[in-house]
């Protein structure tokens, strides 16, 4: 089970990206690098030359060791979601369904690697405010789980957009699990081997969700409940001697709902959005582009999104 977490989230710790720390078998995100490369060391070596880039690379220390484990990974078989941002740029610059973005657009960051670094960096630091970052890199995770077979955890829907791009989906599924709302990562790696055993199953269920578009909701439900037992019946060792976590630990529970959309759905939602804060009839493109020499191999393709929502928050008590 490989999920796709937004860079966003990671940076803020939000609920999307705990809940996947801890449930899903992988968790894959966006690393901005320099361009012609897809790896860490590069990352680092972008660090050392441009302040916005470490300040944001230093938000991400504390997932070192998730890292080291294979937890997390920002490529997968030598592909990463930085490749899609450049496809999603041409793709609105090229087709008429998505004019109204492109005056959001930064096109001219692609030509210069320190210029693109320092506004994507400065972006994740202040939580999205430029959709001409914000949109490009949701976009390019949708694309990339697309093209893997991976899933994609989102927030339960609260803005506009999100609003527009939820209606678009197809709903499959939806559970409730225990999870941990904050927390270090030598504690979500210790949770993850506490709970090995039920996580395993659970990731089938998903897996088989995925692939049935929605047929088959008897395996996760059932994963799900066993998942629930064990937590309870092992909390303890899930929380022992967490009061010496460098991050307080606070334990929750979320729904997650999973929801089938399209390809493109950032892409029609945004423009849907533009189109209603301008007051101009609201519509929402069709999934398939209009220019053929443009033609998009991802157009009429869809992938599982997984919407988390906080249900409560209690802090683990200290011993």
């Amino acid at each position: 089970m490989l999920v796709a977490v937004s860079p966003y989230h990671l940076t803020t710790r939000e609920a999307p990206a705990m809940a996947a720390l801890l449930l899903a078998e992988r968790v894959l995100t966006l690393l901005p690098t320099p361009s012609g490369s897809e790896t860490a060391r590069s990352a680092h070596a972008a660090a050392g030359r441009i302040p916005s880039y470490l300040a944001f690379m230093n938000t991400w220390t504390w997932t070192v060791p998730l890292w080291k484990a294979g937890v997390i990974l920002s490529e997968l078989d030598g592909h990463s979601p930085v490749a899609e941002m450049q496809a999603v740029s041409t793709q609105v610059e090229h087709d008429e369904h998505l004019a109204p973005l492109r005056r959001f657009m930064h096109a001219e960051l692609y030509e210069d690697e320190r210029a693109y670094l320092s506004a994507v960096a400065a972006d994740l630091l202040k939580g999205g405010p430029d959709p001409g970052i914000n949109v490009p890199v949701a976009a390019a995770i949708d694309r990339f789980a697309t093209r893997h077979r991976a899933i994609v955890a989102r927030p339960q829907p609260s803005s506009v957009v999100q609003q527009t791009e939820a209606r678009m989906g197809e709903r499959l599924a939806a559970i409730a699990l225990p999870v941990l709302i904050q927390a270090d990562a030598d504690r979500i790696l210790h949770a993850r081997e506490v709970l090995a055993d039920v996580l395993q199953p659970l990731w089938a269920g998903f897996e088989a969700l995925a692939d049935s578009d929605g047929a088959e909701t008897d395996a996760l439900e059932s994963a799900a409940a066993a998942y629930g037992i064990a937590f309870q019946n092992r909390h303890d060792d899930i929380v022992d001697d967490a009061a010496a976590d460098e991050v307080r630990l606070v334990e929750g529970a979320v729904t997650i709902s999973a929801l089938r959309l399209p390809t493109n759905a950032v892409l029609r939602s945004s423009v849907a959005a533009v189109e209603h804060l301008s007051r101009a009839p609201a519509s929402i493109p069709a999934i398939e582009g209009t220019l053929p020499a443009l033609r998009d191999p991802l157009a009429g393709r869809s992938f599982l999104s997984l919407l988390i929502k906080p249900l409560g928050a209690r802090p683990a008590p200290r011993r």
